[in-house]
């Protein structure tokens, strides 16, 4: 079965109910540092430059900027929120074995966009957040992006 396929089917087969409890609580504690690091990163320069720049777009079906409370598409709030979290760079890191390191929980600005939009719960929150972790680590264990020229 084709890479694309096996992660398609974990995906949508992944449910809350079959996460381990450890599992759970660090993905809740995951999710808090993240939104602690965008409080960190809210006054920063760049995080306000993004935040204005979200500011000035509305969409017919908007997703909220972190702090601001700003309502605007879902890119720009994905962004500015990546900005926030990203601009200390004291989340989270993963180091593989044979291919660097990055920050899986870059990825969580994206999910809660995407949680918001759909109206989706914590606990499915909780699950996307796992399930990115899951792709984005394997994938840096197995692909060497730093070697192809793509920063993760």
């Amino acid at each position: 079965m084709p890479l694309a396929e096996t992660l398609a089917h974990y995906a949508a087969s992944l449910k809350y109910e079959d996460l381990p409890e450890d599992i759970v609580r660090l993905a809740k504690r995951t999710i808090l540092d993240t939104i602690g690091c965008a409080f960190g990163g809210y006054d920063a320069g760049p995080s306000q430059i993004a935040i204005k720049l979200a500011s000035e777009v509305s969409a017919k079906q908007p997703a909220t900027v972190l702090i601001r409370g700003t309502k605007t598409s879902p890119d720009l709030s994905t962004f500015a929120n990546g900005v926030m979290i990203r601009y200390l760079d004291f989340n989270d890191a993963f180091v593989s074995l044979t291919h660097g390191a990055g920050h899986p929980s870059d990825t969580i600005a994206a999910l809660l966009s995407a949680a918001e939009l759909k109206g989706r719960s914590g606990r499915d929150l909780i699950t996307a957040t796992v399930l990115s972790y899951e792709v984005f680590c394997k994938i840096a264990d197995v692909f060497d992006y730093l070697g192809n020229g793509i920063d993760h």
